[in-house]
């Protein structure tokens, strides 16, 4: 990757996707392909960090709203654009709430942290499963 004019020049792969057991060993999985590969490509480490952060607390609810099926799985994807990257996991299951939370709880944060620190971001529910993503910026 190379920058021209605060945007990014995209050099050979610029996209991934994996397919992931639906259980709390993805996140660190998720985490650590998708820092090994912005670094590879070049990003700022304050995004690194920033997109890490937004796909850890993606694939942690996926996991704690998908199938329990001993075999269900997610698809956690990530693209490079020239301007940003696109964060997206996928699983089957009901799908996260908007987040609504008791200040006092322990968990319920991870949609609200993921919209602090996306540019933007969807959830999308279809039959077979809900889709989150998200957007940062790469400049």
């Amino acid at each position: 990757m190379q920058r021209a004019g605060g945007a990014v020049q995209l050099m050979e792969q610029t996209s991934r996707q994996v397919v992931l057991p639906s259980s709390g060993t993805s996140v660190r999985i998720a985490r650590t392909e998708l820092t090994s590969f912005l670094r590879d490509c070049g990003v700022r480490d304050a995004v690194v960090e920033d997109a890490v952060a937004i796909l850890s607390e993606l694939v942690t609810n996926a996991v704690r709203h998908a199938s329990r099926a001993p075999d269900a799985t997610l698809r956690v994807e990530w693209e490079l654009q020239s301007t940003r990257i696109k964060l997206q996991v996928t699983d089957v299951g009901k799908g996260p709430r908007r987040p609504v939370h008791d200040s006092g709880a322990v968990g319920g944060r991870g949609l609200s942290i993921v919209a602090a620190l996306a540019d933007s971001w969807r959830l999308e529910r279809a039959e077979r499963g809900t889709t989150v993503t998200a957007f940062i910026a790469v400049s």
